[in-house]
């Protein structure tokens, strides 16, 4: 019985990672943003790791089992077969920060890229000689080999997440307005990712089972933060109305049935067009606060609470 679920577990993990890819492609496409697409190749390197290395040393695991393979075997192969997927864990995590960069309004560092890749290569550098080392001579210590991998992969895992979701807090501190909630959780979510994964990871060794779930959380759990990208998205970037056919046409009416003053009119243009509180500032050459306030004024004339309900209105027109 044991069995049959851990293959359900497996199964439902490769689903699990397929439907994440999927639906961040779908977001991408839809919402033409800069974190959004960090955000697909995140996940898209993610799921390549995981259905590559982890289900593929598994799999081979089992297969080895199968065919009676010496233990010393076995557990080698698995080994390598996590090695060779660690660049695409790397490459991941550079997305996942750099999303969450973006999504903060702020510009990547040029030497960021350079110093994150110098500092993981020089990192996968020693892992490399320290492998070679241990195997060099005889069949290698294998016990060794699995202490440096569960450390290289605590490393990778345990680092980034924590330091995001300070960053988070860092950047949301005195400011309670949607998007600092939306990155909060966003952050949060995958702190508890981190945590649970790390968890498992390391209790794997002691009961088998707990590597399977290990497997499906991995993959899985990207489809808590896909979602609430997705609310997010929906609640508050709408797709832009600018190419629609008589918008112009209808936004006149609707200031005028609304009583909407000129400036006002300007903000809600731009926010019909797409852009964040921030580039409407920049387009206006207002404050932050000002672009809140004409917002907040339109949304009580209009009787809405959120851009995608001002959007709809604006299309009954």
């Amino acid at each position: 019985m044991q069995e049959i679920l851990q293959v359900v577990l497996l199964f439902a993990a490769l689903l699990s990672g397929g439907a994440a890819v999927f639906f961040s492609l779908r977001l991408q496409k839809q919402y033409k943003q800069s974190f959004v697409l960090s955000y697909f190749y995140y996940v898209l390197f993610m799921s390549i790791f995981g259905v590559y290395s982890l289900l593929g040393s598994e799999a081979l695991g089992d297969l080895l089992r199968i065919l009676e393979a010496p233990v010393d075997t076995i557990r080698s192969a698995s080994f390598y077969a996590l090695l060779v997927g660690i660049p695409f864990l790397i490459l991941a995590k550079y997305m996942l920060i750099r999303c969450c960069v973006e999504f903060l309004k702020r510009d990547v560092p040029p030497w960021f890229p350079v110093a994150y890749f110098f500092l993981t290569l020089t990192a996968l550098v020693a892992f490399g000689l320290a492998v070679v080392r241990l195997t060099h001579f005889g069949r290698g210590n294998y016990d060794a080999l699995m202490r440096l991998q569960h450390g290289m992969f605590l490393g990778i895992m345990g680092s980034v997440y924590p330091g995001l979701f300070l960053l988070a807090l860092v950047s949301s501190r005195g400011k309670r307005n949607y998007e600092n909630r939306f990155i909060g959780s966003f952050t949060l979510a995958y702190l508890g990712f981190a945590i649970l994964s790390l968890a498992l990871y390391v209790l794997q060794t002691r009961y088998v089972f707990l590597g399977r779930l290990f497997v499906f959380v991995f993959l899985s759990w990207h489809l808590v933060p896909l979602l609430l990208l997705h609310v997010h998205l929906a609640t508050y970037q709408r797709k832009p109305l600018r190419t629609e056919a008589g918008f112009q046409e209808r936004l006149r009416v609707f200031v005028e049935r609304h009583e909407i003053s000129n400036r006002e009119s300007e903000v809600l243009e731009l926010i019909c067009k797409g852009l964040t509180n921030q580039e409407i500032a920049d387009a206006l050459f207002i404050s932050l606060q000002t672009v809140k306030d004409h917002a907040h004024r339109i949304f009580t004339k209009t009787g809405v609470k959120s851009r995608i309900q001002l959007s709809n209105l604006i299309r009954m027109e």
